[in-house]
């Protein structure tokens, strides 16, 4: 992949006027952005090129990195009105990625760490292990970068897991079973403080990776002991090595804009050093999306929230009062 640029998609002068005319026009006709559709955002030439990208994150190679959004000549609300915009064509739903119901993610250094049970990586200068999101898609839009480090890096699943079941099949059983993690205090209503899900899913003939290591790392605050076993520790660890290993380090500008398939592509960030300016300072937007026409996922992935029955798609994350808010700030 470091020698091909397929998964590099440029947004030209056409796209970018298309997605200008739709702000717009809605600057000019105020809307509530939950009533927003993909009909807010009608994009002739771009949104069939959406459509391609689509198919391809969450049927193909799993990935796009998307370039030249005008943020510098953008405010924040149109930054975001934008990116909202795209994820509306790449997802059937968004989802809320944390307690409060954020839909619109703001990935800043608020001076958390995820060395704390109760914080969360996003919110830290941290650098972040190998893990997956909650969601089908991933989003991330660069606004400004650090003034040193926060370099993104991504590794293919399957290449993982294949690599591990040669060197390590032991631990690919191990991992295969469920592995307890942490809710780190967003717990839906009704659930434990933890839930369990395997690192390897086998469903509908393929295989879904599920890693979060600081939630797997500090569930162990809920039980007498620690819950899971050494073989799924030491997988955990293994596959952070096998990760690095096989790495594409992908750099972020402003107006980048990535996407992923959580269930196909691991991710990772390095720690960073921000500018003394507050305006200056790392900044993304993100978007977790939900796809009806995504992965087969198994009955682990439902659980988490609840079952089959309940969950329409498996993602996001609620609490006991979570409803779903969307901040430009």
């Amino acid at each position: 992949m470091a020698k091909r640029n397929d998964w590099l998609f440029t947004l030209d002068n056409q796209a970018v006027d298309e997605l200008i005319h739709c702000i717009t026009a809605l600057e000019k006709n105020p809307r509530d952005v939950f009533e927003l559709t993909v009909a807010d955002f009608e994009l002739p030439v771009l949104g069939p090129r959406l459509t391609a990208v689509r198919a391809e994150i969450l049927h193909g190679r799993g990935f796009v990195q998307m370039r030249k959004l005008p943020v510098a000549e953008l405010n924040q609300r149109q930054c975001a009105l934008m990116f909202w915009g795209i994820g509306l064509h790449l997802g059937d739903s968004i989802a809320c990625q944390n307690k409060h119901g954020h839909v619109l993610g703001h990935v800043r250094n608020l001076g958390q760490t995820v060395h704390n049970a109760t914080e969360r990586g996003p919110y830290s200068g941290d650098r972040i292990p190998w893990h997956v999101d909650a969601c089908d898609i991933v989003g991330l839009l660069c606004l400004k970068t650090a003034t040193r480090g926060g370099e993104s890096s991504i590794a293919s699943s399957s290449a993982i897991y294949n690599a591990l079941s040669r060197s390590r099949p032991d631990l690919v059983a191990a991992l295969t079973k469920p592995v307890y993690r942490d809710r780190r205090d967003e717990v839906p209503p009704g659930k434990p403080p933890w839930y369990a899900l395997p690192v390897f899913n086998r469903h509908a003939g393929l295989i879904s990776m599920s890693i979060e290591p600081t939630y797997i790392g500090s569930v162990a605050r809920h039980f007498e002991a620690e819950p899971n076993t050494p073989e799924q520790i030491e997988g955990v660890a293994e596959i952070q090595k096998l990760a690095d290993s096989m790495r594409l380090d992908i750099e972020f500008e402003p107006g980048d804009i990535q996407f992923l398939n959580n269930y196909a592509i691991v991710h990772t960030r390095q720690g960073f050093e921000d500018s003394a300016d507050l305006d200056q300072r790392r900044h993304l937007l993100r978007l977790w999306l939900l796809n009806n026409d995504g992965r087969p996922l198994g009955d682990a992935y439902f659980d988490r929230h609840g079952d089959r029955s309940t969950v329409t798609r498996p993602g996001g994350i609620v609490g006991p009062d979570t409803e779903p808010v969307w901040t430009i700030d």
